[in-house]
């Protein structure tokens, strides 16, 4: 089994090569990419780096008013790895050129799994040590980036390797010619069965006026997935751009008795127009193959239209709508099927907080590898009480939805979690975290029962400047 996983991993990371075509220097998924139909955080828009950790906002000064017609903004963006916030450029002490250390940790948690049918019960306080290790070049026409965050679980005589988790990411683009741009990127995660990146369950980018809804559910074993995405803009005009985009995403789940592998690959074109007072409209059709092992293929033809608008300088809303096809295997006794996917989302800033609200109904292996369609929906408070203490809270459920009238396996899940930070110095605090989630399954990809964790501990993060 380590030989075959590992087979698998090399394979993928292997596609950093394809980086080395370009000579390379890119980025994530420009405002312009997009699949078949994306759930929200795959349609990051703005191009402002990350919050300062070390220069505070000035919360007393007014917001400016929202500028008249723009053109497109086709800049593109890294998201800090897992994260809905941009990688900005770090003021981190340990940097040696382009290669930095973003962030370390050094965390107890208190983990408490009540399982029902065949999930086992655990519970026990581990150490964990996380980090976040970059990369990242650019040139006024180029960028080229890497990031990498381990993270171990241990006891004073052991390390808990179900507790243990990796994740890569790879972004590249160029532009070829003035109007022309290429971009691509990949991320890779491994997680080992419980998930304890609650900070990134769903993470809010204010400044870029972006959500990403993160992974939240416990696994029943190994899981790996993989995703990848080449995308071609071309600017018809300042304010229009026409995009190609290909995609490629893998998922490989492992427990004690069973073990599936999917995979998924599509093509996406997309029109966007940006109108006045921060508009913009686009229009895209997508069309995915969705392949299961031991299943027949599944295909998915995509019509959608997404919108995006700032209401105010502090508020601002988006969303996209989707008529999918889904057409059955060759020889299945289901019929094709129309039906709808979308996604929406919206962020308020006030004085010394936000509130941000994200929905997604899309289909995927994300999650869970199902040919099934999937709703999600988050919410997220923060709050900035002083320039050292800052707290969040937030909660989200998941459930599976059939697209066919055969009988499958369903999926729900939810969670709450509350968090709060002091900081001993601008880039040093001690955080702690709790969360709360309730799953049900078969128990064979995810974990059923109830799942109470706390951590606390110190974390280090030197922010970015502006």
């Amino acid at each position: 089994m380590k030989s075959r996983c590992g087979g698998r991993s090399g394979r993928f990371l292997g596609l950093a090569t394809v980086l080395l075509f370009f000579q390379l220097p890119v980025s994530a998924q420009d405002p312009g990419s997009s699949s078949s139909s994306p759930p929200p955080q795959q349609q990051g828009t703005g191009t402002q780096s990350s919050t300062d950790k070390s220069q505070p906002p000035d919360d007393s000064n007014p917001a400016p008013p929202i500028p008249a017609a723009q053109v497109l903004d086709t800049t593109p963006v890294v998201r800090e790895i897992g994260r809905a916030d941009q990688l900005g450029e770090s003021t981190s002490p340990l940097r040696w050129g382009p290669l930095y250390v973003a962030s370390a940790e050094a965390l107890m948690a208190y983990d408490n799994l009540s399982g029902t049918g065949s999930t086992l019960s655990s519970s026990g306080p581990v150490g964990i040590l996380r980090t976040t290790v970059v990369f990242d070049e650019q040139t006024e026409q180029n960028r080229f980036a890497i990031q990498y965050s381990p993270s171990v679980a241990f006891t004073s005589d052991q390390v808990y390797s179900n507790f243990t988790s990796q994740g890569v990411s790879f972004n590249s683009a160029k532009d070829l010619t003035p109007r022309l741009s290429l971009s691509f990127s990949d991320s890779f995660s491994v997680v080992r069965t419980e998930n304890l990146l609650v900070d990134n369950y769903f993470s809010v980018d204010t400044i870029g006026n972006t959500t990403l809804q993160g992974q939240f559910l416990n696994n029943s074993g190994r899981a790996i997935r993989d995703s990848s995405q080449l995308n071609l803009g071309y600017m018809l005009s300042p304010q229009t751009r026409l995009s190609v985009s290909g995609s490629y995403d893998y998922a490989d789940t492992t427990n004690f008795s069973s073990a599936a592998v999917a995979s998924q690959y599509g093509t996406a074109i997309s029109l966007t127009h940006a109108f006045s007072h921060a508009d913009t409209l686009g229009a895209s059709y997508g069309f995915q193959v969705a392949h299961i092992s031991g299943q027949g293929d599944l295909y998915f033809h995509n019509f959608g239209l997404t919108y995006t608008r700032m209401l105010t300088s502090s508020l601002s809303v988006g969303g996209s709508g989707f008529a999918s096809v889904v057409v059955p295997p060759s020889g299945s006794l289901t019929t094709e099927r129309w039906t709808w996917a979308g996604s929406a989302e919206a962020i308020q800033k006030f004085n010394k907080s936000s509130l941000a609200i994200g929905y997604a109904r899309t289909q995927g292996i994300t999650q869970v590898i199902t040919t099934q369609y999937y709703d999600r929906v988050d919410a997220g408070y923060k709050i900035k009480w002083g320039a050292r203490l800052s707290a969040s809270a937030g909660g989200g459920y998941f459930r599976t939805v059939s697209n066919s009238s055969s009988l499958q396996q369903h999926y729900t899940a939810e969670y709450v979690r509350a968090s709060t930070e002091y900081l001993f110095t601008p880039s040093l605090g001690l955080t702690v975290t709790f969360a709360h989630q309730l799953q049900t399954g078969d128990a064979t990809q995810v974990l059923t029962g109830t799942n109470n964790l706390i951590f606390g501990g110190l974390r280090w993060a030197p922010g970015t400047a502006r």
